[in-house]
């Protein structure tokens, strides 16, 4: 049975693979997730060698069935200021001569994927790459960094989003410190207990249990006060949203001069949090709340180098790469798991810097794992403490 035009055939297994890629590609487009090929070709110009690529990267559209330049590619990945990427699904032919002709001279680089499984477990059986777009400056980069890489003790690998000095942070972790080592001993010293109820804390084996709340004080000692958990719990409106009498004497008082900075604080958090979309996904037991990703301010790095957000991802990639090639052993999942954390935290994955997450995204369902990484902070892996060696280049 055949499907497609009646100039240009399909058969159903050719048909149905394209289908689903082109599905798969449009939900990482949407997402602003990277969608990688691993290919040795270029542009028969060089020498060209092992590459990874993003080729998502610009990408505004994909297309399927779309005539270009009387041709009909499988696959149409139409990018902004730059030439379109062909996708072409081959099970039998390869593309024709004509065709790749017609890429060549339009800077158009044509990518030709195993169509016989499914595009989780599909790559790429040649590529096409345009004399115009050459990877050799590209390659030769990414093969430097990885061996630096392996030249260094202590290699990391992620983002740096904490601009913070080494020092201050140091600085900030000894007084956070000193600050938790007091309250225990005032617990220990029994000075400390419940400003509601009076119940004395506690110092058990899993430390001190204990909440706060920032609340206005007559006596100019406004700030956190502690609060055992029952009486924090019943504050904040416990289970069923039911507040006790006394919820309103605890809060912060506008008019006092130590409570403003404080509130003003809390105001901003709640408008960054109302600034920022979200989505209710069904659960199969309940929902889930995913949130629009936080735009913050982002470093990449590579051994001890800054690098682009681009140069990171192919530096992640063939960690993945190399990682899945040599077994299931428990570290290598870890360590899997650990790329794969700092990739989908990378802001404009795809370099869409005006992207309208919602409206990308739409009501359709997000997985936990396609769910954007929000958590803050630096995201760095250390391949040397966790035995994902770079004393090769994966082949």
């Amino acid at each position: 049975m055949n499907m497609g035009t009646p100039g240009h055939p399909e058969s159903v297994e050719h048909w149905a693979t394209k289908a689903m890629y082109a599905k798969k590609l449009e939900r990482h487009r949407k997402l602003q997730r990277g969608f990688w090929l691993f290919f040795k070709e270029c542009c028969g110009q060089c020498e060209g060698g092992a590459f990874v690529e993003n080729i998502l990267t610009d990408v505004i559209a994909v297309k399927s069935e779309t005539a270009s330049g009387g041709f009909i590619p499988d696959i149409l990945l139409e990018r902004r200021g730059k030439p379109a990427i062909w996708l072409e699904i081959v099970n039998t032919s390869p593309p024709s001569l004509s065709k790749l002709e017609y890429c060549a001279d339009n800077g158009i680089d044509v990518f030709e994927l195993n169509g016989s499984q499914h595009p989780d477990y599909s790559y790429v059986r040649k590529a096409h790459i345009s004399h115009r777009n050459c990877r050799q400056r590209q390659r030769q980069r990414l093969l430097g960094l990885w061996r630096q890489m392996a030249d260094l003790d202590d290699p990391k690998v992620g983002i740096r989003e904490d601009f913070r000095s080494l020092e201050r942070q140091r600085r900030e972790f000894r007084a956070f410190w000193a600050k938790v080592k007091a309250r225990r001993q005032e617990v220990a010293d029994g000075k400390l207990s419940c400003a509601r109820c009076g119940q004395p804390f506690t110092v058990g084996d899993g430390g001190v249990s204990l909440e706060s709340i920032y609340t206005h004080r007559p006596d100019g000692e406004c700030g956190e006060i502690p609060f055992c958990q029952q009486c924090w719990f019943e504050i904040i409106g416990g289970w069923d949203g039911v507040y006790p009498d006394d919820a309103g004497s605890w809060g912060l008082e506008e008019e006092c001069p130590i409570c403003q900075p404080i509130i003003a604080e809390f105001t901003k958090q709640t408008d960054e949090a109302n600034r920022r979309k979200s989505l209710r996904m069904p659960e199969p037991y309940g929902s889930r709340l995913v949130q629009e990703p936080d735009l913050r301010s982002q470093k990449y790095i590579v051994g001890d180098k800054s690098v682009s957000r681009g140069e990171l991802q192919c530096i992640l990639m063939m960690f993945q790469y190399g990682l899945s090639r040599v077994n299931a052993h428990w570290k290598s999942r870890m360590i899997l798991e650990e790329v794969d954390k700092i990739n989908r935290a990378v802001l404009y994955a795809n370099n869409i810097l005006d992207w309208d997450w919602l409206e990308g995204v739409g009501e359709s369902y997000i997985s936990g794992r396609d769910a954007p990484d929000d958590t803050k902070g630096d995201k760095l892996l250390y391949p040397n403490k966790v035995g994902a060696s770079v004393a090769a280049l994966p082949a």
